[in-house]
């Protein structure tokens, strides 16, 4: 399936288009820095198709994760087809904005 990533200022934001699936046959792994996104959709042997299309089964994606990524911190939300991983940076990774330094 298709995948949108992006970085935000404290985050990585994976989004997977996975219609048609359900939240009980996805499944999200964390192996060391790879992150494993898998999905099982069952098909119906008892459907006569005249033109078939779009293909259902099952399907595996792998993400490498960076060394700046907090992996304690993953959160998973679906919705609509939507698949959205939010994996949280670690503090010394998110960008601080300039500050003053007294002198003295």
């Amino acid at each position: 399936p298709a995948a949108n990533i992006s970085e935000q200022n404290d985050a990585y934001l994976i989004e997977m288009a996975i219609p048609g699936y359900r939240r009980e046959n996805v499944s999200i792994e964390l192996d060391n820095k790879q992150l494993h996104i898998k999905g099982k959709r069952e098909e119906g042997d008892d459907e006569a198709y005249t033109r078939r299309e779009f293909g259902l089964g099952d399907f595996s994606r792998s993400f490498l994760i960076p060394g700046t990524a907090n992996t304690e911190k993953i959160e998973a939300k679906f919705s609509d087809g939507i698949l959205s991983v939010r994996i949280a940076k670690k503090d010394e990774a998110i960008p601080r904005p300039p500050r003053q330094i007294d002198i003295k």
